[in-house]
């Protein structure tokens, strides 16, 4: 971006969903908790209440199913790349197509779209309309002049879907899977930005079941029929949750991405508002 920015340090938001073995988070395709056991290795075994000396935990988590996760063009490709390697860690050596992002701080804007129904739009999703399926529309996107101005500009975006009940926290959405997602005509505008992160509170950028074809992600790294990828690059976070109190507009992203090579990992994004610098 050509202008001077002020980064706010003092009001970190962390928009990040914590898999949490023993409590509460978010699933997503499947009904399984995550869970943690004792690690056991002869005699020792992690857990002070079981007598041993420490507590050393064995976790099994699915990074795509139970909270904030973020995902490289892996997830949707017969490629190796990783989302750790794909965003400047890791070792890329064997990952020649896929390059890196190297940078973890991006400009970003957080931008609120209201749920349509698709019979209140002309947009549909690429697969073709749903009777009652909510959608995230490109004229949400670009209704706000100055967001859009921004977005046309910034590194990444954060979409925020409305309503914004606390329950997106914990919910079950194998028993609600009912979500909205964004409209061809929207992604498309996305894909066609600069944009290198698109971060969204859903847990999928696609329906839950669209028979495997994951358009919307496709759309995104630019999958072609032919095999061809036109931005492998780019990084897709998912599940994230954006409270009511964070004002739309422009950020400082942080992105912390796990150190695990996969697909997808667990990740925490953290943003600090962008103030204009004055002269």
């Amino acid at each position: 971006m050509d202008r001077h920015w002020r980064v706010d340090l003092s009001h970190a938001h962390d928009l990040s969903l914590a898999i949490d073995p023993q409590g509460e988070h978010p699933r997503f395709f499947t009904t399984d908790h995550a869970s943690a056991r004792p690690l056991q290795a002869g005699s020792f075994i992690g857990s002070i209440a079981c007598g041993g000396t420490v507590n050393a935990e064995v976790l099994e988590i699915i990074p795509h199913c139970q909270g904030t996760h973020t995902e490289s063009v892996a997830h949707v490709t017969a490629g190796s790349a990783s989302a750790y390697a794909t965003a400047g860690g890791g070792d890329l050596s064997q990952q020649p197509a896929t390059g890196s992002i190297n940078q973890s701080l991006l400009s970003a804007v957080l931008i609120s779209l209201p749920c349509t129904a698709v019979d209140a739009t002309g947009e549909r999703y690429r697969l073709g309309a749903l009777n009652n399926e909510p959608l995230l529309t490109c004229a949400a996107l670009q209704q706000d002049v100055q967001l859009q101005a921004a977005l046309e500009q910034a590194d990444a975006v954060i979409i925020r879907s409305r309503p914004n009940p606390l329950s997106k926290r914990s919910r079950n959405y194998s028993e609600l899977p009912w979500y909205p997602v964004l409209s061809a005509q929207a992604m498309d505008y996305l894909a066609a930005l600069r944009l290198r992160h698109l971060l969204i509170d859903t847990p999928s950028l696609d329906r839950a079941d669209d028979g495997g074809r994951v358009v919307n992600h496709k759309t995104w790294w630019g999958v072609q029929a032919d095999g061809q990828i036109t931005h492998p690059q780019r990084l897709l976070t998912e599940m994230i949750y954006a409270h009511d109190d964070i004002a739309d507009g422009l950020y400082l992203l942080d992105m912390q991405i796990a150190p695990l090579v996969s697909d997808a990992v667990p990740s925490r994004p953290v943003i600090f508002p962008l103030l204009p610098q004055t002269p």
